[in-house]
């Protein structure tokens, strides 16, 4: 055998045998099992140690009971107290919508003290229901509309009487200043002003201007003669209708005969 022949087959032979160096052994075959198996890891390498108290997970967001929970920070509540503190100023300045309070009328009522609370201060002279004078330091409750007198409420019901919807609520106007109630009186009794009471308390509702100009003087014995006239009631009224041959409604039907309408 030729020498070159001789380094062929050692070479081979080199290449067959295993090196001692290799992790995996040449004689273990790469079976479907060897391959499952170097594709899962075993169930001890998926345990992991757990510290002392550490939270267990056993869904998204859900924790076992009795497992430690964590401090979170504390919520002084330092907001909701101003806020609180400036919903207590304004409505002691709507008490006294006609008189401006300083800083210390607020602390001598014992409603704030906005010397020692800037943030609070911030929100006073910043709010659209108080109105600051920096120049006398002083607040005042600011309310929709600028109301003083009688005058200044019989104005703003002309401004508004063809508007649509005509007229103003009292809702609308019981923060304007204290006397308001006093001047609705004071109008109404000069019909200055139409006024629309609630039943249950006859409080004012409604308000509208009245046009003075259009109301007609009535005679004395004309009046007289209408409040002599006698009003039927429920039963005779559909009678009395229908001999002055007048059309009766379904509900003076119903009521003559006793009949209760269903909706």
């Amino acid at each position: 055998m030729s020498s070159l022949a001789q380094t062929a087959q050692i070479s081979e032979k080199s290449r067959l045998q295993p090196d001692p160096r290799s992790r995996v052994s040449t004689t273990q075959l790469l079976t479907p099992q060897n391959v499952s198996a170097k594709a899962e890891p075993s169930t001890s390498s998926k345990k992991k140690n757990k510290k002392p108290g550490e939270q267990k997970r056993t869904g998204y967001g859900a924790w076992v009971p009795g497992s430690a929970i964590y401090s979170q920070p504390a919520d002084t509540g330092t907001v909701k107290h101003t806020l609180s503190q400036l919903h207590k100023v304004i409505n002691f300045l709507k008490e006294r919508v006609d008189s401006p309070q300083s800083a210390e009328d607020l602390k001598s009522h014992q409603i704030a003290d906005i010397t020692t609370n800037d943030e609070l201060y911030k929100l006073m002279i910043n709010n659209e229901k108080i109105e600051y004078d920096a120049a006398n330091g002083t607040f005042k409750y600011k309310p929709e509309f600028m109301i003083r007198s009688s005058e200044d409420l019989l104005q703003l019901l002309y401004e508004r009487k063809d508007s649509k919807p005509c007229g103003m609520h009292f809702k609308d106007l019981a923060d304007s200043y204290v006397d308001v109630t006093t001047s609705i009186q004071e109008l109404e009794k000069e019909s200055r002003i139409l006024v629309i009471r609630l039943m249950k308390d006859n409080s004012p509702r409604l308000m509208f201007w009245n046009d003075v100009g259009e109301n007609t003087t009535m005679d004395k014995e004309f009046v007289d003669m209408f409040h002599k006239v006698k009003t039927p009631d429920d039963v005779d009224l559909k009678v009395e209708l229908q001999k002055a041959g007048l059309q009766t409604m379904a509900i003076l039907e119903n009521k003559a005969t006793g009949e209760v309408i269903r909706r």
